[in-house]
């Protein structure tokens, strides 16, 4: 059950689910990230958060896309789910993704990205307990144990739903790359009682290297630093931090700053096998929420059909210059 106080204020701010493993999520970065290879690529994102509280938050992504060098272009997909309070309140989206490649030289590229799609979001009234349920002497149950009469749940939609626009660029060389993107440029309202519920703007910006192996490569030793800068009304998050690889497996640290305060080290092991790479990540609330969250877990599983050394000699021939990585 949920009790419920937001929805009856004037106006609500929501913020979007973030993902630990930015980078094995590159799309929902950014949607100029839209096809940095030639063959199909797919993504799958899980993350649990605060496992420890019962129902807490539960965020999942499936993404497909790749880019056509005969018209510089990317296309992709990618359709998100997250949940609250065990689906008491459930987000469900689905867009499509462009981008369009411009070539400067052999060595430096820049993307422009468009992403437009539909969402909706349902709040599952019948399981939600409201202020006026609560008798001063019983809680939210008479002395029978049932659950007392209410009469807001005729003031609030079960669901709503907008259309959602968002871009981004990305610059980059063969090693060396940098993007910024803007999500929600609309700001729709999602309100479920009539009111006022903006969705804030959210603006990223984000950079990273591969220093070592050539990127793409399954052998040999690289660092990636990296690091991502995000801002949406008045929540700011800063992560920084670097994968390391060695032959097919790798591995990350990074340190989450809330801005207002230190939040989370995230620790991340991984390997690859042919064209799939799995990564399992924890992180670690370094503030006193800790024993009582359980921090968050997170999975992401890529498929790069792009991701073997024969095609990948085959693919030299093309002009486009491709976005390193070494996720």
């Amino acid at each position: 059950m949920l009790l419920v106080n937001f929805m009856t204020s004037a106006e609500a701010k929501a913020q979007d689910p973030s993902f630990s493993q930015f980078y094995a999520n590159p799309l929902y970065l950014n949607p100029a990230f839209t096809g940095t290879t030639l063959l199909p690529k797919f993504h799958i994102n899980f993350r649990d958060q605060w496992p420890a509280i019962s129902n807490a938050y539960v965020s999942m992504s499936a993404s497909y896309d790749q880019y056509v060098p005969a018209i510089n272009s990317g296309f992709g997909i990618i359709m998100v789910g997250d949940q609250a309070g065990g689906g008491l309140y459930k987000t469900n989206s689905v867009h499509a993704l462009y981008s369009y490649q411009v070539n400067f030289s052999n060595v430096f590229a820049i993307k422009i990205g468009f992403q437009g799609g539909y969402v909706q979001k349902r709040l599952d009234v019948a399981n939600v307990f409201f202020f006026d349920q609560i008798d001063p002497v019983t809680g939210f149950y008479d002395s029978g144990n049932n659950i007392n009469p209410t009469g807001e749940t005729g003031q609030f939609d079960n669901r709503t739903g907008y259309v959602d626009f968002s871009t981004g660029i990305l610059f980059y060389s063969k090693r060396f790359f940098a993007g910024a993107a803007a999500k929600h440029v609309t700001q729709p309202n999602e309100s479920l009682a009539g009111n006022t519920a903006t969705l804030p703007m959210r603006y990223t910006a984000h950079a990273g290297a591969v220093i070592g192996a050539e990127p793409g490569k399954n052998r040999g030793m690289a660092v990636s630093p990296n690091i991502m800068y995000t801002q949406q009304g008045r929540f700011r998050q800063l992560n920084a931090g670097s994968y390391l690889k060695i032959d097919n497996f790798f591995g990350g640290l990074w340190y989450r700053y809330n801005i207002d305060y230190a939040d989370a080290v995230i620790i991340l092991v991984g390997g690859e096998k042919g064209v799939m790479k799995v990564a399992y990540s924890y992180d670690f609330t370094i503030r006193d929420l800790q024993a009582s969250t359980g921090g968050a877990h997170e999975v992401s599983v890529t498929v790069n059909l792009s991701n073997k050394d024969r095609i990948n000699r085959k693919l030299r021939i093309t002009k486009s210059l491709q976005c390193p990585s070494l996720y």
